[in-house]
């Protein structure tokens, strides 16, 4: 169940300027379950609606909207296999996903343009940047050193952010 608490804290808070995720790294610095953070601000956004008492003993699910659990090593498998072609499936699939959960995902069809040479450098800066950042938003991890991992090493990058959303999974 939600901190009502919790709720009005974020109330008086965005009230104040300060900005759901500003909000929200400060609560998880503080101590705060990143889920619990991430329910309050939505209901605190919300107009007048709190949270219903919990009536069933059925257990709340964990996980984020929409995200499938994959074993990360068989996506770097799959990726070597195929040359490569799995892993691009494979990173808009999970692009979608953090786009239902997030509002920093970026758009798969970015990928489009990293064919064309000379600018596919620049967009995959870009893409890497905010695929980190939507991770960062969903999970907590930090979104630089998944950033630079994607960067320079690949298929760690890939690892730690499929580590990641599954722990969000349903």
């Amino acid at each position: 169940m939600v901190n009502q608490q919790l709720i009005n804290y974020i109330k008086t808070q965005e009230t104040q300027g300060y900005t759901p995720q500003q909000l929200r790294n400060s609560l998880i610095q503080q101590g705060y379950n990143a889920q619990e953070v991430d329910e309050a601000i939505s209901y605190a956004n919300q107009k007048n609606i709190y949270p219903q008492q919990q009536t069933t003993n059925k257990p709340m699910s964990s996980g984020a909207s929409g995200i499938k659990r994959r074993n990360p090593f068989l996506i770097i498998l799959f990726s070597i296999i195929t040359l490569g072609i799995y892993g691009i499936f494979w990173l808009v699939f999970t692009t979608n996903e953090l786009k239902k959960n997030t509002q920093s995902a970026p758009n798969p069809l970015l990928l489009l343009l990293m064919l064309i040479p000379f600018i596919n450098f620049i967009i995959m800066f870009i893409y890497f940047w905010k695929y980190s950042k939507a991770i960062n938003e969903l999970t907590g991890f930090n979104s630089l050193a998944l950033f630079l991992l994607w960067i320079f090493i690949g298929p760690v990058g890939m690892i730690i952010s499929q580590i990641e959303l599954n722990k969000k999974a349903e």
